[in-house]
């Protein structure tokens, strides 16, 4: 599906060259071409898969994105959304409303079946900018994708608000 009035090869090959920061370009207004070339690939990628928490902690624990949202911490439990049918995985963004703590990265990787797949995103701690992998994974019906979150040193303080997504088509 093309939007209207938008035209092959009219800007960004990739969702990934678009990116819009509110904090650092309050006035910023992309072009229409790039808004509509973005629209196309994510009205591509078919299903949206959600995970988040309110915080993940600040320790090195491992923890797992909540399917879904709970505004408590992350647990230290895997939990996972199930397939219902085959297809390909292809993203995940992970984004954090409220950064803190002491800039230290944290790695988001998806999981499918409680095996540790490609697809992985880090973002410091203190960042606010969504990060996107926009690799693929083939799954079958019955797989069960989860998000891992770990950390190679403490964090100071979680962030707050994590969101994670896969687009799954």
């Amino acid at each position: 599906m093309r939007v209207a009035g938008s035209t092959p090869g009219d800007g960004p090959t990739t969702a990934s060259q678009l990116a819009y920061n509110p904090a650092s370009l309050p006035n910023w207004t992309p072009d229409p071409s790039q808004v509509a070339e973005a629209l196309d690939q994510l009205a591509a990628r078919g299903d949206v898969y959600m995970f988040g928490d309110g915080n993940i902690a600040s320790s090195t624990t491992t923890r797992y994105l909540t399917p879904g949202y709970d505004a408590g911490q992350a647990l230290t439990t895997e939990i996972g959304i199930p397939f219902l049918r085959a297809g390909v995985i292809r993203g995940i963004v992970v984004y954090h409303e409220m950064g803190a703590g002491n800039g230290n990265d944290i790695e988001y990787t998806v999981r499918i079946n409680k095996s540790t797949k490609v697809l992985a995103v880090a973002i410091a701690s203190t960042s606010t900018t969504p990060v996107i992998d926009l690799g693929e994974v083939d799954v079958v019906a019955g797989d069960v994708a989860s998000v891992m979150v770990t950390k190679a040193l403490t964090i100071g303080a979680s962030p707050q608000n994590i969101i994670g997504a896969l687009a799954f088509r």
